[in-house]
């Protein structure tokens, strides 16, 4: 039996949806409205509950909501960086959240880019902010820096550094596999970092 098309919509050449489907599709578009403004909403609860960036407090808080939520605290600290750095007299909903996401690391020029981007008569994408964000950092003679690339010794101590303050600040957690994997690479490494300390200026370290 052949179903009926009624309140059809061409949207791609013989491609026609039904009078049923119809309602499929208002409310998609329905739900992709309402994600822009969810994901602010996200963003401005957590910068709520936690605060702003930056303060050990507040990251306390962040991953005690984290795991209240079962979602990871790098998450949840994206929207709120997010909601921070734009508060509500600097969004223009016509722009995706992912959009703000993306401009936030360019803090001085943030507004200039994502200003361009929203007028552009031209359909969003993320090609096109790519591109208005380098015209405007070449305008602005804004280099972007690129980061000094660490040896794996400094990226160890880097990590040992962080483990040492979370510590102190009884922001860590591990569980017994991770602290049993953790054992397992120090006892691997150890005997190398020994011997290297004990290596005088212009000396090999054993095995060199």
């Amino acid at each position: 039996m052949t179903e009926m098309v009624t309140e059809s919509t061409v949207l791609d050449g013989d491609v026609r949806f039904t009078a049923a489907e119809q309602q499929k599709v208002i409310r998609i578009k329905r739900l992709m409205e309402q994600e822009k403004q969810t994901q602010w909403e996200i963003g401005d609860l957590v910068l709520a509950l936690c605060g702003p960036s930056g303060n050990p407090d507040g990251m306390g808080r962040l991953r005690a909501l984290a795991a209240e939520l079962n979602v990871s605290d790098q998450l949840l600290a994206r929207y709120r960086v997010t909601s921070e750095v734009f508060p509500r007299h600097k969004r223009v909903y016509d722009l995706p959240h992912s959009a703000y996401q993306f401009t936030q690391a360019y803090a001085a020029v943030a507004d200039e880019i994502l200003s361009r981007v929203a007028q552009d008569p031209r359909a969003y994408s993320a090609t096109r902010l790519h591109e208005v964000k380098d015209q405007v950092l070449r305008e602005s003679r804004i280099v972007p820096r690129t980061p000094a690339r660490l040896t794996m010794p400094e990226r160890f101590i880097n990590s040992i550094i962080t483990f040492k303050e979370r510590v102190r600040k009884n922001q860590f957690s591990v569980s017994r596999s991770e602290a049993l994997a953790m054992l397992k690479a120090w006892e691997a490494a150890e005997p190398y970092i020994r011997a290297a300390a004990r290596v005088r200026p212009g000396q090999m370290p054993d095995g060199e």
